[in-house]
């Protein structure tokens, strides 16, 4: 009996892995097949080949950074940024974080290219900066990280020193009802002024009076 209970946990346990070692061979089919399929450019079908590794296994990083590559590769970026969040969460690997980092900076890079103004071209640009900087971080040897990284930094610094791009000063408005300085000199010189034309005045005055007299 005690045989018996030995062979039939060594067969259930059998069956269970046999089933989880089913479950990842077509987890990881679904990736691999979805890559031959990004290759052709079949986006949807890779798509759908990534979404059916997740319905298998939903942490599943790698799957959902070759989701993000579909979604990048289609200009879908916002979906593709959700993608790589998701990889970020769960992958552990320094050389897959560090390539998911870059792909996160080539979709910033890519929009700055495209603003339409200068101040949200240069905080895509700060946005790019900083994922290539996370992309180094996990990878000091990804090269194309760090060429990407100068580029945006020099991108960014020309674009902050073009004096086009700077705000103009603030225009000085003029008092409508401009208050009288409070300056000695200038009340000093303005009682000496009167005092003068008050003096002509009494001269004139006088002279007209011997006149008629």
């Amino acid at each position: 009996m005690k045989h018996l209970y030995s062979l039939l946990f060594f067969l259930v346990w059998g069956m269970l892995f046999s089933g989880k070692l089913c479950a990842q061979n077509a987890e990881w089919q679904y990736i691999k097949d979805g890559n031959k399929l990004f290759r052709l450019k079949q986006f949807n079908a890779a798509e759908a080949s990534y979404k059916k590794a997740l319905k298998v296994n939903s942490a599943n990083a790698r799957a959902y950074y070759d989701l993000g590559n579909v979604y990048m590769a289609q200009g879908r970026d916002s979906l593709a940024m959700a993608q790589y969040d998701e990889t970020l969460r769960l992958e552990r690997n320094p050389m897959s974080r560090s390539m998911t980092y870059h792909n996160r900076g080539v979709i910033a890079q890519s929009r700055a290219a495209a603003a339409k103004t200068e101040g949200v071209k240069q905080n895509l640009l700060r946005e790019a900066i900083k994922e290539y900087k996370g992309a180094l971080r996990e990878n000091p040897q990804a090269q194309n990280s760090r060429y990407n990284l100068a580029l945006c930094q020099k991108q960014l610094r020309e674009s902050e020193q073009d004096p086009q791009n700077q705000p103009p000063p603030p225009s000085k408005q003029q008092d409508p009802n401009p208050q009288p300085q409070n300056n000695p000199l200038i009340n000093y010189a303005r009682q000496a002024e009167r005092k003068a034309r008050e003096k002509i005045n009494q001269n004139k005055h006088q002279k007209s009076l011997d006149k008629n007299w």
